[in-house]
């Protein structure tokens, strides 16, 4: 994977600064560079204060471009435009049931309801003739991401359906990949993981160390099985690690049928094992290499919409602005959520997503590793 981003880096950069791959690597090689030396290196191409970007912008020529205010803009968000229509459904963040949110604790969260929502009305809209789902996610819970490829497969029979994968679409992102008729990834794009994983803490000995102790009475075998205050039993072991199997068997079966493999095919590429686009690409995870622009070229194409037509791309869940959002629009900035999520390391933020998920619940997630000491 490493060698696959480091490539995907210096083409990159090789075809945007007009230089060789082989003069590339030895630009990096010489790095890092102060601003002065970058520029001389063509790196960049000017020197100027962050404050003065904005007034490099808004001039074109000798011409100097008006603004607008954040609640006109948002106006003419909702003002939509003439011609075929393409439905643009997001699904960003770690998979789960109910909303879609984002919090200091649980980051980005793409809520199954929000997400079923948007790709319902996106497909019961007349004028919408295609759909673009965006999977930007590293899975979530395995339930919630069922539910979702369910709609999704509701979708493609009603419409064309292109996914087009951003940084992540692994496990359960990819698992609602499976209902669209073609897949689009960027090269760099964290893909497959076709797998599952789950279980439970057991938090009584944390709870001891504070002094504090609880106590359960219970009827039945297995009352206890997901409690947070015990361990699994080898029966209830045997039980979970049933539970996990069935729902990898249909992960399997749903990613054999959709890309046309055998499950013995996918099952030695799954195992949670996790691809770039570019090796996703080579073992038929994916159909093409691309952005957002090709799968909504590729829409256009599957619509049989005529390429001299002005498309209007309608962007689902649909922008709610209500009067108080309207009336701080000029003061909200909008990367205050996005920087005190960045203040919390992400493997910490998997941590406490995690941690706060029903014990039991079966999830198709990206792998990860956590030592609690």
């Amino acid at each position: 994977m490493l060698d696959d981003d480091y490539g995907i880096l210096v083409d990159t950069l090789a075809a945007a600064r007009h230089v060789s791959p082989d003069s590339m690597r030895a630009l990096i090689d010489g790095g890092p560079y102060d601003a002065p030396d970058a520029r001389a290196a063509g790196l960049v191409d000017t020197l100027m204060y962050a404050a003065d970007v904005d007034s490099m912008a808004r001039r074109r020529g000798s011409k100097r471009l008006g603004t607008i205010s954040m609640s006109r803009y948002l106006d003419q968000l909702d003002e939509g435009g003439m011609g075929p229509h393409i439905g643009l459904v997001v699904a960003s963040g770690t998979i789960a049931d109910g909303k879609s949110r984002e919090t200091a604790s649980d980051g980005r969260v793409a809520g199954a309801e929000t997400v079923i929502d948007a790709l319902h009305d996106a497909r019961t809209r007349r004028a919408i003739r295609a759909i673009v789902l965006r999977i930007d996610s590293p899975g979530g819970e395995g339930p919630a991401s069922d539910a979702i490829w369910r709609e999704v497969e509701h979708c493609r029979r009603a419409k064309p359906v292109i996914v087009s994968m951003g940084d992540y679409a692994a496990s359960g992102g990819y698992f609602i990949a499976m209902g669209a008729r073609d897949i689009i990834a960027e090269p760099a794009t964290l893909t497959g993981s076709i797998g599952v994983f789950g279980g439970k803490f057991n938090i009584l000995g944390l709870l001891r160390k504070f002094g504090l102790n609880v106590e359960t009475i219970s009827r039945g075998r297995h009352a206890e099985m997901l409690s947070p205050y015990t361990d699994f039993t080898p029966e209830e072991e045997a039980r979970f690690q049933r539970h996990l199997d069935s729902f990898y068997q249909v992960f399997v079966g749903r990613v054999a049928t959709a890309r046309k493999m055998t499950p013995s095919a996918v099952d030695s590429i799954g195992q949670g094992r996790v691809w770039t686009g570019h090796a996703a690409s080579k073992l038929g995870l994916v159909d093409g290499l691309g952005g957002l622009e090709e799968a909504i070229s590729l829409a256009r194409r599957r619509a049989k919409i005529a390429a001299d037509e002005d498309v209007v791309v309608d962007v689902f869940p649909r922008p709610r602005h209500d009067f108080l959002t309207r009336m701080i629009a000029g003061l909200w900035d909008d990367n205050s959520s996005s920087d005190m999520l960045a203040l919390i390391p992400p493997a910490a933020r998997m941590w406490i997503a995690a941690a706060n998920l029903p014990p039991g619940t079966v999830l198709a997630l990206m792998p990860f590793t956590i030592d609690v000491r």
